[in-house]
């Protein structure tokens, strides 16, 4: 049987989607950060932008293990 192939050019978009919300939530996160006296901006963007990868990467990853086990034609 042949896999479904995760990463693929029609992805493209929702990959650039997904990175622009990283950048967007880092920002926000930052700004809240910055604004409680947390953190210094600079370096709570650091810290904000790595958390939030790190918590998007765990959902890609949980994404693309269920995806590995999908097939060509699969339906529920």
């Amino acid at each position: 049987m042949k896999r479904y192939p995760v990463f693929r050019r029609e992805n493209g978009p929702a990959y650039a989607t997904v990175m622009g919300v990283w950048a967007l939530v880092s920002l926000g996160s930052a700004t809240v950060l910055n604004a409680i006296g947390a953190l210094r901006f600079r370096s709570a963007l650091v810290w904000s932008a790595v958390t939030t990868l790190l918590g998007m990467g765990i959902m890609f990853v949980a994404s693309l293990i269920n995806l590995t086990k999908l097939r060509p034609g699969y339906s529920s």
